[in-house]
């Protein structure tokens, strides 16, 4: 992007308090604030014009050489940012120990800079910043390799094992994550083990933790990363009943208060992962509690600004989960009701909705309009995921065969041999991947064959995937 570009989608990403704060920091710092004037004149672009915005400048002084202008200006909003504390993550927090550590070391206050260098170490532990633990670790060596004391002995004995354990819990992070990142790859486009083969395959990649279930030095994340894998392979695996133990670990309601930034996604993907995990399975007892509380949480929705990410993400997951919960239960009526009620907040929040969360609230809502009747509203959301979702997605495969259930019913036949002949080409190169989505087609198929009613009913009959609440909630 050119700065021109830079500039002017850095003023429009800012809050209205951001805003007032950059203006606050620019008039009290005592230094020149022309840089304000083509701040403002940003502000009030809603997409960057160079010509107009040299008009509103006028005779302006910094008109000589609007290139360093435009280059000024951004540096004081990011310096004003920074000042905010905008974009501020553990990262952020741990480099302000570390720089209070350096500062009370170098004035010889060598006591408070190990009271530092000792929160500094666990808040890194906790947050699985290995890193920083073996820089930790590193100074404290340090000091004592010149320590003249006998008991400096034993403190090096006892640095050196830290180190171990630390390069151990690295270790065992990558190792752990790797089996859960590589099992889910294969999950996202296959979302069960049905033949032997695929049985196979998913046990050959998750034996390291079959076969060694109480792995040792294992961090917080890491942990987290163990029971994702192990739930996810006995769901895939057809035993649910193996798989909830490991995913119960993450519904509860104090996940709910967790902060959300760029660096606290596991929370939200633990938490997310296993309300799927129980909708997917109809286990539903204790989530009605569990939703109402995230619904508590959410606040008020502003009518207007941009929405804080954690208001966004409680509000998301709230609403799925709630019309995922009434579908389950065979309330879809209820469901529909929901929606119609939440339409002006759905709104305002959908612009900002990470795309899993998306994806599965329009296919909530395919089956919930579909259940009810509302068949051409069914058709269209179906459509809007065919057209648009990479192919190799579950999602996009639940809603192509859906579409095909929707395009019958409306008796759109002029559009259903394309769609069918479609159908069948995707499912036909995965073939082991959507067995029960091939059994509808075959049996829509069946169905387009039929001349009279009888025929049709005893189609209907043999087969249990043409029903509408074949829609499942996707990983």
């Amino acid at each position: 992007m050119s700065p021109s570009a830079d500039l002017h989608n850095l003023v429009h990403a800012l809050t209205a308090s951001e805003k007032r704060y950059v203006r606050r920091v620019a008039s009290l710092s005592g230094r020149d604030t022309s840089w304000l004037v083509l701040f403002d004149a940003i502000n009030t672009q809603s997409a960057f014009d160079d010509e107009e915005l040299r008009a509103r400048l006028n005779n302006h002084p910094m008109l000589g050489n609007l290139s360093l202008a435009k280059k000024y200006t951004y540096n004081n909003v990011m310096r004003a940012l920074r000042m905010y504390g905008t974009g501020r993550d553990i990262d952020s927090q741990l480099a302000d120990h570390v720089e209070n550590y350096k500062v009370l070391q170098s004035k010889g206050l060598h006591d408070q800079a190990r009271v530092v260098l000792h929160r500094l170490r666990s808040e890194a532990l906790s947050h699985d910043a290995f890193l920083k633990v073996f820089w930790t670790i590193v100074c404290e060596f340090g000091a004592g390799v010149h320590s003249t004391e006998r008991a400096a002995i034993d403190h090096l004995t006892s640095f050196l094992a830290m180190q171990q354990d630390t390069l151990a819990c690295m270790q065992n992070y990558t190792f752990t994550a790797g089996i859960y990142f590589k099992q889910r790859i294969i999950l996202r486009h296959r979302p069960s083990a049905r033949t032997t083969n695929e049985k196979a395959e998913l046990t050959e990649i998750v034996s390291p933790l079959l076969n060694d279930p109480d792995i040792e030095l294992l961090s917080d994340t890491a942990r987290t990363f163990y029971n994702l894998a192990l739930g996810d392979y006995w769901e895939a695996m057809g035993l649910p009943e193996k798989a909830l133990p490991y995913y119960n670990t993450f519904v509860h309601e104090e996940v709910l208060d967790l902060p959300i930034g760029p660096f606290d996604s596991l929370h939200l993907a633990k938490f997310t992962n296993a309300m799927f995990f129980r909708l997917r399975n109809n286990i539903t007892e204790g989530l009605d509690d569990i939703i109402m509380s995230l619904r508590k949480r959410v606040g008020v929705i502003p009518p207007s600004g941009s929405l804080p990410t954690v208001q966004v993400w409680r509000y998301e997951r709230w609403i799925v989960f709630s019309v995922l919960l009434m579908n389950c239960e065979g309330r879809e009526r209820d469901a529909r009701a929901l929606l119609s009620s939440e339409q002006r907040t759905l709104n305002r929040v959908r612009p900002q909705m990470s795309k899993k969360i998306a994806l599965q609230f329009q296919l909530a809502q395919i089956r919930t309009l579909y259940a009810v009747g509302e068949t051409q509203e069914a058709a269209y959301l179906a459509e809007e995921i065919v057209n648009n979702e990479d192919t190799n997605a579950i999602e996009y495969t639940i809603a192509l065969v859906g579409l095909l259930l929707v395009k019958y019913d409306l008796k759109s036949y002029d559009d259903l041999d394309l769609l069918l002949r479609s159908a069948k080409h995707h499912l036909g190169s995965r073939k082991h991947y959507h067995r029960s989505e091939r059994a509808i087609v075959q049996g829509i198929g069946k169905l387009l064959r039929c001349t009279t009613t009888a025929e049709q009913n005893t189609v209907r009959s043999e087969s249990r995937y043409t029903h509408p609440s074949f829609l499942p909630t996707g990983r």
